[in-house]
Formats: C-alpha cells, structure tokens, sequence
C-alpha cells in the first residue's frame, strides 16, 4: 500500500466522526462553541480568527503607514529639486532610504505572518476532514472538491479519505502525521451548487455526513451524504475568511 505524503495536523488528530470533545470547551452566554485547539488558538470562532489575524492586520497598518510615507518623501524630493534646495534634497534621500529599508523590511515581515495564518487554518482543515474510516454516521470537511456530476442540489465527487497512521509531535499541540489515502466515489445531497460546474475546483465550507452506500452497475461502492453544519464547519469559515 502506498504512504501518502505526511501532512500537519493537531496533536491526536481526530475526525469528527470520532469526536471525543477533546477541542470543545463548553459555550458562551451567545451559545457559540468555545474551542481549545492549542495554547495559543482558544476561544469562541470570531475569537479564534482575531488570534490568527491580529498579527497580520497589525503589520499590515504598519505597512499601510509606510507606505504613505515613502510617497510623501518621493514628492518632497521632487518640490525640493524643482525648488534648487540641494540640501534638502540630501537630507530628504538619507530618509526615503531609511523608511524604504523599513518598509521592505516590514512586507517581509507581512508575508511571514500572512504564510503562518495560512498554514495554521490549513492545519485545522486537516484535522476536521472527512477520514477513513468512513462508515454510516461519520461526519467531517471535504475542504477543496472537484464535482464531477452535478444534478440539482446534489454532486458526485471522488475523495480521498486518508488514515493516519502514525505522528510525531512538534509541540504546540501540533504533529507531523504519516497518511493513506482511501479514493472513494461519494455523492451529496443538500448543497447550494448554483453557478458550479463539472470539473471546477471549489472550497467545500461545510461538513457532510455519510448516510449510506451502495454499488452501482458496475460493482463501484459509492458513498451517500447529506450536508450538515456543525461547530466544526462554522469554525472553519468563519476563520477563513479573507484578513481585513
């Protein structure tokens, strides 16, 4: 059997098909899901994605400031030059170099903490995945699908559902898991497909439950499920939405 390629999950990853509430921590007075995910990653969803987004939005002010400034500074130069003030025009280089090393300085600093938020919500979507094995009843993310039939509020897809087979922790709550793949054809029901097509790619935002299966002409076992939301299923998008 062949070894997937290890992917990043949480520490004693779990689907949610075999959720012991080991991330859930009770609700608030509002009844939204309170989530213990790793030292840093805790509390409520809106919570959870100010955690992962409040370094970037921060840097990204910065930035934004930066910015600004180096435009400013490149037009002072300009109405110093035109004015023949030759010194200040000196004086104003030795700055715009200064905070164009700053600005750049900061971008780096941006993408780095931009390329941490994206692989922490990739983490995250790993762990609440739809895994193997899949039985009547397990429930989990399919994450990014590919269709291929769609008919009215249902589409048919082949997914992998992989099985962890061994993991070693990186600390934070977080290990490196070892992973095969199961290719199984699954068809579901209750979806919003309005404006998908065969083929394209599309960020799945909720969790399906596998409610049957069957074999067709052909002797393939094919998989039912019906779209559910759940706690795992907010998490997920309300934490990947875009960082403002």
């Amino acid at each position: 059997m062949k070894w997937a390629i290890a992917a990043i999950l949480l520490a004693t990853s779990i689907s949610l098909a075999h959720d012991t509430g080991k991330y859930k921590v009770g609700r608030d007075s509002d009844g939204e899901q309170i989530w213990k995910l790793t030292d840093y990653l805790h509390g409520t969803r809106f919570e959870i994605r100010q955690q992962l987004n409040g370094e970037a939005a921060r840097v990204k002010v910065k930035v934004a400031e930066l910015e600004q400034k180096v435009a400013e500074e490149t037009k002072q130069i300009q109405r110093d030059q035109a004015a023949g003030k030759n010194d200040d025009v000196t004086k104003d280089k030795a700055l715009l170099r200064d905070d164009q090393a700053r600005l750049s300085r900061m971008r780096a600093a941006l993408a780095k903490t931009e390329k941490w938020r994206d692989e922490l919500i990739h983490v995250l979507w790993n762990t609440f995945s739809l895994e193997w094995p899949v039985e009547i009843g397990t429930t989990g993310m399919l994450g990014e699908i590919q269709p291929t039939k769609i008919t009215g509020d249902s589409f048919s897809l082949i997914y992998e559902a992989d099985e962890e087979i061994s993991g070693k922790a990186l600390g934070e709550g977080i290990s490196h898991a070892k992973l095969i793949p199961h290719t199984i054809h699954l068809t579901v029901t209750g979806a919003d497909t309005a404006n998908w097509k065969p083929g394209t790619k599309i960020r799945f935002s909720h969790a399906v439950e596998i409610t049957g299966k069957t074999a067709d002409a052909k002797g393939t076992v094919v998989y039912t499920a019906k779209v559910v939301d759940n706690d795992a299923s907010k998490l997920l998008t309300t934490i990947s939405e875009p960082a403002k």
